[in-house]
């Protein structure tokens, strides 16, 4: 269609707007950047143009999508601009005018200034909902949501673009071509489009943010592809049936709140584990408990003979580890104790690679369990001292017990690769992204390490003892002895949440994170789109 694009220069509507480049083309039409010589304001002005069409003379003509094709697809271009035009919310882009000249029709919208949504901006899910809801109420449906139509302004406003799949909801059949990874399954097949097809959008959208990519194309899908662990508000809204995601996005919305309060317990909550689906906690009380995000009943799976200093979440189990010496394998959809394994010394921490359990212990011995059986495999030597933190990733496996040094190991020769040096004080947590690893340590610094060149640089420095760390696609999370759990992100540290006690653990749980400690209590920080927080009692 580029080859089909207006020239720079070229002016339009009685030479008011004069063409300075082109922003983008899509199925139905060419968004241009102009100068409006009239207000002396830059604006995006959209050509009718279908994926076919042909220009001649500097007129528009139907070409090979045909001219009835063109001709109504002309008409509701017309009809839904004047609805967007009618539509004043802060994060709809806003429309200015329209027009007819060279056969065909001209929106003219607000230029918006900005990135495209990414896992760094903060906020955007309820506003974009707000915008869709204001759309839908038009008895319109936006049709092409995805993060390349959502901008977000240098004060951090999130604007839905890109109207040009926009038509009228149920009445008429799909003609728009579809984005792969955020479609609907409805919009592959030539149904009408609903409310219900921008929430699958909404989504996958929100799927892209929080995992880097979108969800599995919703043709693989019908074909057998399987969705990601997901928390229950998405999973429901990536329905491939329209009839069983939510009602409405305000419902889809409100599925995100948190989970309801629970009865305190006593002592310290010494682990956490999570994730879309389940997030489990043990501590002082020495009792697995054990949440489904899904409806957060409470299981209580075992109890340990000392505190639980770890637990572990695998495929389909949960693993327990306490100040008894024993490991604790447990079913998650059953809760049935799959075995109970006598440790050589008291564990620490633990962290699971594939059919492997590595544990760090009182000693300085790291042993590798088989994760299946809980069979002891091997064991190592690793540090002088206790290790209360480690991290494996690829072939390698980073511990403290070295006071300020981290020791990085290669796997599965157990060969000492290198002692990382940059910390002045004992290494209290590791967390390892994409390759990357993070530490914090007695020095109050936490610092993000390029471990192949031994080198590293500070992500920055929190107020009390980090405790624990966690990594992902947003940033750095941290929790320490200040009572603060903060987000340490692109744009520098925020305050997620602050706690009555030491903070102690973190756990990712249902697109945010938990945090727990010294108070007994768990609570849930979301992010990055919401701001509201909730308490747990565990």
């Amino acid at each position: 269609m580029e080859t089909h694009c207006l020239p720079a220069q070229t002016l339009l509507h009685h030479s008011r707007y004069a063409i300075e480049g082109v922003l983008g083309t899509g199925g139905f039409g060419i968004t241009y950047l102009c100068l409006d010589q009239l207000q002396q304001r830059k604006v995006a002005v959209k050509e009718y143009f279908p994926l076919g069409a042909e220009r001649e003379g500097g007129a528009v003509s139907a070409g090979r999508f045909g001219a009835a094709d063109f001709q109504a697809g002309l008409r509701r271009f017309q009809r839904e601009a004047r609805v967007l035009a009618a539509l004043q919310h802060p994060h709809i882009v806003r429309v200015h005018e329209f027009f007819c000249e060279r056969e065909t029709a001209y929106l003219v919208s607000e230029f918006v200034e900005g990135e495209v949504l990414a896992s760094y901006h903060q906020d955007w899910l309820a506003p974009i909902v707000s915008a869709l809801a204001a759309v839908h109420g038009q008895g319109l449906v936006h049709g092409d949501v995805k993060p390349a139509n959502i901008l977000v302004q240098p004060n951090g406003r999130p604007v839905l673009i890109d109207f040009g799949c926009s038509r009228p909801s149920h009445t008429e059949p799909t003609a728009c071509l579809v984005s792969h990874g955020y479609s609907p399954p409805e919009q592959y097949t030539g149904q009408s489009l609903a409310p219900a097809s921008d929430q699958y959008a909404l989504a996958a959208t929100w799927v892209h943010i929080h995992s880097g990519s979108p969800p599995p194309d919703a043709l693989q899908r019908l074909s057998g592809a399987v969705l990601p662990s997901l928390p229950r508000a998405v999973s429901r809204a990536l329905a491939l049936d329209p009839q069983q995601r939510w009602p409405d996005l305000d419902a889809f919305l409100g599925a995100f709140q948190a989970p309801p309060e629970l009865p305190a317990q006593s002592g310290w909550v010494r682990s956490l584990v999570g994730g879309a689906n389940w997030l489990a906690a043990g501590g002082e009380d020495r009792q697995v408990r054990l949440w489904s995000t899904d409806d957060w009943q409470l299981r209580l799976l075992g109890k340990h003979d000392g505190w639980i200093n770890a637990l572990v979440l695998g495929d389909e189990r949960l693993y327990s580890l306490g100040t008894d010496r024993f490991l604790h394998g447990y079913q998650l959809a059953s809760g049935e104790l799959l075995f109970r394994t006598r440790l050589k010394n008291v564990p620490q921490c633990a962290a699971r690679q594939g059919d492997d359990l590595w544990i760090g212990d009182d000693r300085g011995l790291v042993q590798r369990v088989q994760a299946t059986s809980g069979e002891l495999l091997e064991s190592w030597q690793a540090a002088p001292a206790a290790i209360t933190c480690l991290a494996v990733w690829e072939t390698l496996l980073a511990c403290n017990g070295h006071n300020d040094r981290i020791s990085l190991w290669t796997l599965p020769d157990f060969e000492l690769l290198e002692k990382l040096k940059g910390h002045q004080g004992p290494v209290k947590c590791l967390s390892t992204f994409q390759d990357v690893l993070y530490s914090g340590a007695g020095d109050r610094r936490l610092l993000r390490w390029d471990w192949r060149e031994g080198r590293s640089d500070e992500v920055g420095r929190t107020q009390g003892t980090p405790w624990a760390i966690w990594a992902d696609q947003n940033g750095l999370f941290s929790a320490d002895g200040a009572k603060k759990v903060l987000w340490w992100s692109a744009q520098g540290p925020r305050l997620l949440g602050e706690h009555t006690g030491e903070v102690r653990c973190l756990a990712p749980a249902i697109g945010g994170l938990a945090a727990a400690g010294q108070d007994g209590q768990i609570r849930l920080h979301s992010l990055p789109s919401r701001r509201s927080e909730a308490n747990i009692a565990t």
